[in-house]
C-alpha cells in the first residue's frame, strides 16, 4: 500500500476539510497503520499520533466543523 510505504519513509500527512468525520477517520487510519507496523498498544499509538501532530509536524490538520 502506498500510504504505508510513505509512512515508513517518514512522510508527512496534511489533511484539509471536514473536522467532524474525515479528519478523525484519517487520524484513526494513521494510528491503525502505526499499530500494525509496530505492534504497539492503542494508548502508545495515540501518544505517537499526538507527538507526530504536536512535536514533529508529520500530521497537520486544517479542518472546519
Amino acid at each position: 500500500n502506498e500510504i504505508k510505504a510513505a509512512f515508513r519513509e517518514g512522510a508527512g500527512f496534511y489533511v484539509c476539510g471536514d473536522g467532524l468525520h474525515m479528519a478523525p477517520a484519517v487520524r484513526r487510519t494513521l494510528i491503525d497503520i502505526y499499530r500494525e507496523e509496530t505492534g504497539s498498544a492503542q494508548e502508545e499509538a495515540n501518544m505517537w499520533a499526538d507527538s507526530m501532530e504536536r512535536d514533529h509536524g508529520r500530521y497537520v490538520a486544517d479542518v472546519f466543523v
